[in-house]
Formats: structure tokens, C-alpha cells, sequence
């Protein structure tokens, strides 16, 4: 069952507190959200900002991109055990791959882009973000300002 913008929204922040709280997820819930990731830019884009949305306060993480690559990782792995293909995870790829930006891990995200581009050569989000990757024109600064700008936005129309 594909999610309505504000639902994601909602699934999101209770699959974050199930993940501070070390509890199961509903493979249901993680399936749905998957396909409303895969089909609505928007809510991936949600997920982009998740550094700007989420709270880490009394939460001892080397960062906050840390956790929420976590996170990210943490959601596909239960999807992909539980009958999701490697290429509707291919957003989810792009997702970490920037938190490994913010990180200034930039071989770590190269290897998650190259992984979800062998998946799903034109995927628009991962080509753009390896390409700059590799330039130099995409690094923790940039990301960090992009995130700020756009995330208003974005949690804006989650909420319609």
C-alpha cells in the first residue's frame, strides 16, 4: 500500500523512534514505505532532510548523518529480508550515500552510488550525486546547504 505524503511523514518519525528504542519494525509499514519512497520524489526527498527533521537530543552518535544512515540502513535491511528487490532499495542507496557525504566518507559514498547505478543505471538523484562526488563540487558544506534550503520545503508539502 503506497503512503499519502503526511502518513509517510507520520511512519517515518514512528520508525525513528522504534529505531532509538531498539524495537521491531512492521514489515507492512516498511513495505509501504518503500513504495511511497519509489513512487513520490517528495517523500525520498523528505528522507534527504531527515538531519534537519529528526531529534538526537541525550543520544551519544559521532553525528547526526551518522544515526540517520543508520536509520536509512536499518529500514532496507528489514525491507530486503523480507522480499523487497535490491532495485526498489536503490533509493534508499542514494539516501545513505549522502549521509556518508555529510560525513566526509567520500569513498564510502561513492561506493553506494556506483552500487545503486549497477541496479538502476538512470537514476537521476545517484548520477547527480556521484558526479559532483567525484568533481569535488559536492562535499559536507554543500550537502548541508542544499538539505537547509530545500527541507522546508519538502516537510511543507508532506504535510498536503
Amino acid at each position: 500500500m503506497k503512503l499519502s505524503r503526511p502518513e509517510a511523514r507520520a511512519l517515518v518519525h514512528k520508525l525513528w523512534q522504534e529505531f532509538l528504542d531498539k524495537k521491531g519494525y512492521s514489515v507492512e509499514e516498511i513495505k509501504s514505505l518503500v513504495a511511497s519512497v519509489n513512487d513520490d520524489l517528495t517523500i525520498r526527498d523528505y528522507f534527504l532532510g531527515l538531519p534537519c527533521e529528526v531529534s538526537t537530543d541525550g543520544i551519544e552518535a559521532v553525528s547526526t548523518s551518522a544515526l540517520c544512515g543508520e536509520f536509512v540502513s536499518s529500514l532496507a535491511l528489514v525491507a530486503q529480508d523480507n522480499g523487497i528487490t535490491q532495485t526498489e532499495l536503490v533509493p534508499f542507496m542514494a539516501i545513505v550515500a549522502t549521509f556518508f557525504i555529510d560525513m566526509g566518507e567520500q569513498a564510502e559514498a561513492i561506493t553506494a552510488l556506483q552500487g545503486s547505478l549497477y541496479l538502476n543505471p538512470d537514476y537521476s538523484l545517484s548520477k547527480l550525486l556521484l558526479q559532483g562526488v567525484i568533481q569535488g563540487s559536492i562535499n559536507a558544506e554543500v550537502l548541508t546547504t542544499m538539505r537547509s534550503d530545500l527541507h522546508a520545503k519538502v516537510a511543507e508539502a508532506m504535510a498536503e
